[in-house]
């Protein structure tokens, strides 16, 4: 190999490597130190018995190689060990208190505000009760993100990301267990498996090829720079334990995905010969059966890009319409989004945006006061949101939009609120350690008049999530409400001294109660 190409090589490998850094990602420098570890192990007990293996080349090239890296950790930092600027300017370190995010040492993913590894372990708890629950063929294929909510421990809510969604399991081998069941996570790992066998099988045999004796054999090692190891096998192989590893404490990216196949892909074609094909004759003439054949063929592969067509046109009409809503152009919304439901009557998601939109056009009736154009809109925007649950009734937060719809309209519409209690009271079970959940329904069953039944919800919000700032305050507010004044007190008292000591409504409260 030329010195150039090795050169090249070299320089890849650090930028590489320099970008992993500035990822702070924990997993991917594991991943990374893992996959080297594995590579020069093997690159010297696959070699040590060829009689052209030169022992100090390799120590010469380990040497050189991770010298660089360690020169590269030492300038740029780890979430582990501090950059040289900070070692050098140790007097001028930020406080604990300062929460500019130059204080970071990782992603928001990766630490959030609670340590990444007690959040991970209480998602992959719940992966695996997922997985309990459905053994076999899982809970489905990327249903994570709804599944996870009914069975989500209750310690989730006391870390910082505690109302975060959670559309994988961080993990993996756990998502595929928990989505695909064990007939998923066993056909994965028997692939795995597989793979690294062959892998394996590829490097033995690579190697032992490179110890033969014959004179023939001896002149092809001798004009190949004296690289009498087979390098490329046994770096295919350490890197695919690097995906293994990363996998682990994450999920598979696109990149990674695609690596995940292409590495065993590319180490078994790598040195074979594509065999020649014989051109055919020119006066090759097709059956009647053959172009019938084709013509299916043909045909059905038109009929498949109409409906990929179909679906991603369905979707752009989506997304401009979700968007247009968000910007507040209702009435561009609604064509969009209107579109989009005609063209894909299935996708519960555009039925139930549609139904915002829907929900929206009443509210802007009732400011006109045209209270017969916003029933017929609020009607539009019920049963739309019920045929969007109808489609997709596992999906909690398709319940939750409609209890919203529910409570924008009741204020004029009054009727709306104990529809409003029941889809929420619908929705706990698949939820049932939401905090919001239960929040919103005591809220509900407070503006009913149920004080009592709202303060019961309100409390075993607080068994689940001690510091939330919603429920002690509208506690508190009940509370005040049935002349318990003391116990509103204390409640007041917690949030300024454990949540937010500049809460500007906890003060007025207590004030006011101080004052009585």
């Amino acid at each position: 190999m030329h010195l150039l190409s090795l050169s090249l090589i070299l320089l890849l490998s650090l930028l590489f490597f320099l970008t992993l850094l500035y990822t702070k990602s924990r997993s991917g420098i594991v991943g990374f130190a893992v996959s080297a570890a594995v590579f020069w192990i093997l690159a010297y007990f696959l070699n040590f018995k060829n009689p052209y293996f030169k022992f100090f080349q390799l120590i010469k090239s380990f040497l050189i190689h991770t010298s660089l890296f360690l020169i590269l950790i030492f300038l740029v930092g780890t979430p582990w060990t501090p950059n040289l600027s900070r070692l050098v300017n140790k007097n001028s370190l930020p406080s604990t208190n300062d929460q500019s995010p130059t204080t970071n040492f990782a992603p928001a993913l990766e630490i959030g505000g609670s340590p990444s590894v007690k959040i991970r372990q209480i998602v992959w708890r719940g992966a695996v009760d997922i997985w309990k629950a459905y053994p076999v063929f899982g809970s489905g294929v990327e249903t994570f993100a709804f599944s996870y909510y009914k069975f989500k421990p209750q310690e989730h809510n006391l870390v910082s990301e505690w109302d975060f969604l959670y559309n994988k399991a961080h993990n993996e081998y756990l998502n595929f267990a928990a989505t695909t069941g064990t007939v998923g996570v066993l056909s994965y790992l028997i692939l795995i498996i597989s793979t690294i066998i062959i892998l394996a099988k590829k490097s033995l045999i690579s190697n032992a090829k490179l110890r033969m004796t014959n004179q023939a054999q001896k002149i092809i090692l001798k004009n190949q720079n004296n690289l009498i190891f087979d390098i490329w096998n046994i770096a295919f192989l350490a890197g695919y334990f690097s995906i293994l590893i990363t996998n682990f404490f994450g999920f598979s990216v696109v990149p990674v995905a695609l690596l995940f196949f292409l590495y065993p892909a590319m180490a078994i074609s790598l040195g074979q010969e594509g065999e020649k094909v014989k051109e055919q004759e020119n006066n090759f003439k097709p059956s009647n059966l053959q172009r019938l054949a084709h013509l299916i063929v043909i045909l059905f592969t038109l009929l498949l890009f109409y409906h990929i067509g179909k679906y991603w046109y369905s979707d752009y009409l989506y997304s401009l319409g979700k968007s247009y809503s968000q910007a507040g152009e209702i009435s561009l919304a609604q064509n969009f989004l209107t579109k989009a439901v005609k063209l894909s009557p299935k996708e519960a998601i555009y039925a139930s945006e549609l139904s915002q939109v829907y929900s929206s056009t009443a509210l802007v009736s009732i400011d006109n006061d045209d209270l017969n154009l916003a029933q017929n809109y609020a009607g539009l925007s019920i049963n739309l949101s019920d045929k969007a649950i109808e489609l997709s009734p596992n999906n909690v937060n398709l319940r939750r939009d409609k209890a919203r719809i529910l409570l924008s309209l009741a204020g004029a519409f009054p009727d709306l609120l104990d529809e409003a209690g029941k889809t929420l009271e619908d929705a706990i079970p698949l939820a049932p350690t939401d905090v919001k959940l239960l929040y919103n329904l005591a809220l509900i069953r407070a503006r009913q008049g149920k004080l009592s039944e709202g303060r019961e919800i309100l409390t075993k919000t607080l068994e689940m999530k001690p510091d939330y700032r919603g429920s002690r305050f509208a506690l508190a507010m009940i509370l005040i409400d049935e002349g318990k004044k003391d116990e509103a007190k204390t409640h007041l008292e917690y949030i300024l001294d454990n949540i937010n000591p500049n809460d500007i409504q906890a003060k007025e409260e207590l004030e006011g109660l101080k004052s009585i």
